[in-house]
């Protein structure tokens, strides 16, 4: 195949491509709840339609950080994981920490502060060191969880 053989050809793919909207993967768009919505409802239009948690809500998520900040401070490995997730059990242990890194946590968990709300889902920022991190809490059988952190 010559040279302008194949740059007709590639030309030709990257157009029908173009044309067909790239792929059929896009005819639904998965949101945070494993839920699809119809393409077009991009997680943006998602999150705006979202009327946020209840101050309810809040107090329970604010309950559990410290909770898990109080935890963290005494090494009590199972009162920390009765505030994460299941997936998140997966991930965190309390006995792979050292106690001065259990204790720069528990402090960097009471003093986060709320950057996103979501029915569902808190995000929170805080600093360790200097350094700034996010993690997250979300409703997990109806209680507040800390998801990623």
């Amino acid at each position: 195949m010559h040279l302008s053989q194949r740059a007709i050809l590639i030309f030709t793919l990257a157009l029908a491509l173009a044309v067909s909207g790239c792929c059929a993967c896009c005819e639904t768009t998965p949101t945070p709840d494993d839920n699809s919505r119809p393409s077009g409802n991009t997680y943006s239009n998602y999150y705006q339609s979202d009327p946020g948690p209840s101050s309810g809500d809040i107090q329970k998520s604010s309950s559990t950080l410290s909770t898990s900040a109080d935890a963290l401070d005494t090494g009590d490995q199972a009162a920390f994981e009765l505030c994460l997730t299941n997936e998140a059990k997966k991930r965190y242990s309390l006995n792979e920490m050292s106690a001065d890194g259990a204790k720069k946590l528990a402090e960097a968990i009471r003093n986060a502060r709320i950057v996103k709300q979501y029915s569902n889902e808190i995000l929170y920022e805080t600093t360790i060191d200097g350094e700034t991190y996010y993690f997250s809490t979300t409703k997990e059988g109806g209680e507040w969880k800390i998801d990623s952190i």
